[in-house]
């Protein structure tokens, strides 16, 4: 069938993820009966179909050469039954998966409370975990994860690691991370395929009277640290919950970590072709107040809790200076947009 051709698959891959994937890839037949079995059963078509093979029979022992220093990728994921939102999870996991410098994955699922867990994606991560015998490692759960119980987690591992959203894909970049002292925190700034096939940086969707260029340095897709942490970070908020990037930058400052944005050198790729949650929550005001009057609660009142960590140089991260260069909402506003002014960083002390 044609949809086993490697320059075809080649074609959807470059198309959908411009230059995210290793082209020199190999394709084997480990998976095939397999992958007749999940198209006729999901109704897989067009380029799902081409996807989902390449994720099936990609010849991963082509990327079992990890390094020492390679990272711990902590990932959650749950019950998506919108097969083009599962493709994309699928992909971003077989992404990362070849990446030389990620040694292993943990993933917490957010299992359904009704049992029905037979999906796509749990039947192709356990071809994945159990016929191809990948390092993936399953931590099954009826909720989100908070930020608590994921670090928790990753103060039973030992090294680099990167707490990660679920659609992320990291790539050889993650090689200029060396030597993480144990009081720092990278937060760093996922990176949009642009409509000219460009990846950048996501910017602030703001009133159309306002820039539209300032870059979004309230969130964070991704935080890459040395476990077992040294400070503890306790925070019931789950992961993916609105302002919760921007919330823990708050928290994170409070506990004296060192914290670097350094999304012009570090690559973090947002795989998603429709509207994001945040995205559509953003667009809904009641639901924004909402969440916001959530988090004032939590912090006996106070609303000054939204942080925005500001890209900074790689080399100040090797140095250990020059960090935390946080703004608060309301001075973030004032300083990059009323005022117009760069370089000029608030004195954070709290």
């Amino acid at each position: 069938m044609k949809y086993f051709d490697k320059i075809h698959i080649l074609h959807v891959l470059s198309t959908n993820y411009g230059h995210i994937f290793d082209p020199d890839f190999r394709l084997t037949q480990n998976l095939s009966s397999h992958f007749e079995y999940l198209i006729e059963k999901y109704k897989l078509e067009d380029d799902e179909i081409y996807i989902l093979y390449y994720i099936l029979n990609v010849d991963y022992s082509l990327y079992s050469s990890k390094t020492a220093d390679s990272f711990h990728l902590i990932v959650s994921f749950y019950n998506e039954h919108k097969l083009s939102r599962a493709i994309e999870l699928l992909i971003t996991l077989c992404f990362n998966l070849q990446n030389i410098f990620i040694k292993d994955v943990h993933i917490f699922y957010e299992s359904s409370s009704t049992g029905d867990d037979i999906n796509l994606i749990t039947e192709t991560l356990y071809l994945l975990q159990n016929e191809l015998k990948l390092d993936i490692k399953m931590e099954y759960a009826y909720n989100r994860p908070s930020f608590r119980y994921a670090f928790k987690y990753c103060n039973q591992l030992t090294g680099n690691t990167i707490l990660s959203n679920t659609d992320i894909v990291y790539d050889k970049s993650l090689n200029k991370i060396q030597k993480i002292q144990d009081d720092t925190m990278l937060c760093i700034s996922r990176k949009n395929k642009q409509l000219d096939g460009r990846w950048d940086i996501i910017t602030l969707q703001l009133d159309p009277d306002k820039p539209q260029d300032l870059r979004n340095i309230f969130s964070h897709d991704t935080w890459i640290f040395k476990s077992p942490m040294k400070y503890p970070i306790f925070i019931d908020i789950h992961l993916g919950e609105m302002f919760c990037d921007s919330y823990l930058n708050y928290k994170l400052f409070q506990n004296k970590y060192k914290c670097y944005n350094l999304a012009h050198d570090i690559n973090c790729y947002h795989i998603q072709h429709d509207a994001s949650h945040s995205d559509i929550i953003t667009k809904n005001e009641e639901l924004i107040n909402d969440q916001m009057e959530k988090l004032v609660y939590r912090e006996n009142g106070n609303p000054d809790f939204i942080y925005a960590l500001e890209i900074t140089n790689i080399e100040d991260f090797y140095n250990n200076i020059n960090s935390n260069f946080f703004y608060k909402h309301r001075d973030f506003v004032e300083t990059f947009i009323d005022k117009k002014v760069s370089g000029v960083h608030e004195d954070t002390s709290l």
